[in-house]
C-alpha cells in the first residue's frame, strides 16, 4: 500500500519553511519556547509534541544557516534561542568535536571486531572499510594540530601585540 504525499499546510509551507519565517523576524537571543514553535508549527495542521518540534528544528538548521545565517541553541526544558553570530564558532567547535568523537567510535567498532566470525567476502569489505575510516581519522587529527598550532601562533601574535 502507498502513501501520496499530501501539504499539510494551506499556504504548502514546510516545516523548515515555518520555522526560516518565524526566526528571520527574530533578533539574536529572542527565545522560542517550545509551545510557541509547537503552536507555528501547528497552525493550519495537526499539533506537534516537544520530540517532533526538536526534529523539525534539527532538520531546518541547515537550511536557516545558508538563508539566514542563523542557528538556534538549545535552552533546556525552555525551547531555543537564537545564537549571536560571536556564538558560532563555540557552535561549531561543538559539532566539530562531536565528530571526531563519533569517528573515533566508529574506528574502534571496526577495529574490535571478531574477524573469525565474518565471511571472505564480509572480511574483505570491512577491511576496506576499517582502512577508508583509518585515513579519514588520521587526515582528522592531523588537521587538528595543525589548526592547534596556527591558533597558538595567532594568539602569540595577540600576546606580542597587546604587550
Amino acid at each position: 500500500m502507498s502513501q501520496t504525499f499530501a501539504i499539510a499546510r494551506v499556504n504548502g509551507k514546510s516545516n523548515s519553511d515555518v520555522l526560516i519565517d518565524l526566526v528571520k523576524r527574530g533578533n539574536p537571543d529572542d527565545l522560542f519556547t517550545y509551545e510557541e514553535l509547537s503552536a507555528a508549527l501547528s497552525e493550519g495542521t495537526r499539533e506537534f509534541s516537544k520530540a517532533e518540534v526538536q526534529g523539525a528544528v534539527n532538520r531546518a538548521r541547515h537550511k536557516m544557516l545558508t538563508s539566514l545565517a542563523r542557528t538556534l541553541r538549545n535552552v533546556r526544558n525552555s525551547g531555543y534561542r537564537i545564537a549571536q553570530a560571536s556564538e558560532h564558532g563555540d557552535i561549531a567547535k561543538v559539532h566539530a568535536d562531536k565528530a571526531h568523537n563519533q569517528l573515533r567510535t566508529g574506528l574502534s567498532i571496526l577495529k574490535n571486531v571478531r574477524w573469525d566470525e565474518l565471511d571472505p567476502q564480509v572480511r574483505q569489505v570491512h577491511e576496506g572499510t576499517l582502512l577508508l575510516v583509518q585515513g579519514l581519522y588520521g587526515n582528522q587529527q592531523a588537521l587538528e594540530r595543525r589548526l592547534r598550532r596556527v591558533e597558538e601562533a595567532i594568539a602569540n601574535v595577540r600576546g606580542n601585540e597587546a604587550g
